[in-house]
């Protein structure tokens, strides 16, 4: 079954930025030989999807974050604090934080012995557009067994909202916020309910009869013969209607809520210089 948008959204990271390098020593002197500390290794793509906060992946918002760390003898990065997050309010300011254990530095020198260095930089988060989903080129339901599926994911239905109630990111979203955005969410909810339910019983009808959909549930395996690649195709409809929410809940938030547009990264900048 199509993975949920919220779970897909976090791909297609970016993060560059000017360091701003300068070494640090009280027994400085103008003869030093001082070298400036330069990256070792910055964060993966991995780490950037998994530190992007939910909310803001699901709605494509791409954020700056002005970082100013010590760069440590040992090649670790400490004392990091926000100097500035764009957009504000989102938990970019923590994501931000949260990358800043995953670099690593080549220290600065004085002399050739390695010394703390002050570092500022820029982590852009970028989202990736919308795909396309592949669409589905199996047969489709007859009525029959597409209503009795209805039924059961209406019947499921007041169980699965209370779920995605209770996975609301609320600690991402800054406190003055979050009552607003509950309030968009739940809107967004409500406009798209009959069509998710719609969708998914239609996804999955196309690839279990409503007695094989009942078995797994019970049994916590997927029947026999079913390959994620035909359940995911089956699951396109889904995706189409869950993009569909993702963007009205973004036009409702930024009806509100400052989201600017930013460019992307220099083209030779990489992830980090």
């Amino acid at each position: 079954m199509n993975r949920t948008l919220i779970a897909a959204l976090s791909a297609g990271l970016m993060l560059a930025g000017a360091a701003q390098v300068m070494a640090q020593d009280a027994r400085r002197s103008p003869a030093a030989t001082r070298t400036n500390p330069s990256w070792a290794s910055v964060p993966t793509l991995e780490d950037m999807e998994e530190a992007f906060p939910t909310l803001a992946g699901a709605m494509r918002l791409d954020a700056d974050v002005d970082l100013q760390c010590v760069a440590q003898p040992d090649g670790d990065l400490g004392q990091c604090r926000v100097m500035s997050a764009t957009p504000e309010g989102l938990g970019f300011e923590r994501a931000g934080l949260a990358l800043s254990s995953r670099f690593r530095v080549n220290p600065g020198r004085i002399n050739g012995e390695p010394v703390p260095s002050s570092v500022a930089f820029r982590v852009r988060f970028r989202s990736r557009a919308f795909e396309v989903p592949a669409p589905w080129t199996g047969a489709e339901p007859d009525p029959e067994r597409l209503a009795a599926m209805r039924a059961i994911v209406d019947a499921a239905a007041s169980e699965l909202e209370e779920d995605f109630w209770k996975s609301m990111p609320e600690r991402e979203v800054a406190p003055e916020r979050r009552a607003k955005v509950q309030a968009m969410m739940r809107q967004t909810h409500a406009e798209f309910a009959e069509r998710r339910n719609a969708a998914a019983a239609l996804a999955l009808a196309r690839v279990f009869t409503p007695e094989e959909f009942m078995a797994s549930i019970r049994s916590g395996e997927e029947p026999a013969g079913f390959s994620e690649e035909m359940i995911e195709q089956a699951g396109d409809v889904i995706e189409q209607v869950e993009q569909s929410a993702a963007l009205r809940m973004r036009q409702l938030y930024c009806a509100e809520f400052e989201c600017p547009t930013l460019p992307p990264p220099p083209g030779d900048a990489g992830f980090v210089s």
